[in-house]
């Protein structure tokens, strides 16, 4: 699966940052399309409007838990490839359940999001 646009969900603006410029070093592609969005509902609305391959969403946000926003992201679509992050690793199973097709938990290293990428891009399963 070729990535060209990646949607960041997150309420802290430095992750919204360091997510996307990872996701550009990691793919080599300063061509990659970063959209970011602070909250569920922005990142409904960008997910419904941009159609992105790739989602990395927060699961504490301001408006809506993303536990809610990933399914509802879920429902729309069952090729985008979900990446639930927090720093509360009980969420782990949860955010699977939900339809999130990978856990990432914080502090998460550029290695595990280069391995993460490289599965999507190369029709891997996540596991």
């Amino acid at each position: 699966m070729e990535i060209k646009k990646v949607l960041v969900i997150d309420d802290r603006e430095d992750m919204l940052f360091l997510l996307g410029e990872i996701v550009k070093f990691v793919l080599k592609d300063d061509n990659i399309n970063v959209l970011k969005a602070e909250r569920a509902d922005e990142g409904l609305s960008l997910f419904l409007k941009e159609t992105p391959e790739v989602i990395f969403c927060d699961i504490v946000l301001p408006d809506k838990p993303g536990m809610i926003l990933i399914k509802e992201i879920r429902e729309k679509s069952s090729s985008v490839k979900i990446i639930a992050i927090s720093g509360y690793p009980h969420y782990g199973e949860e955010v699977i359940s939900a339809g999130a097709n990978w856990f990432l938990q914080k502090p998460f290293t550029i290695k595990e999001i280069e391995e993460i990428l490289f599965k999507i891009s190369h029709e891997e399963p996540l596991e």
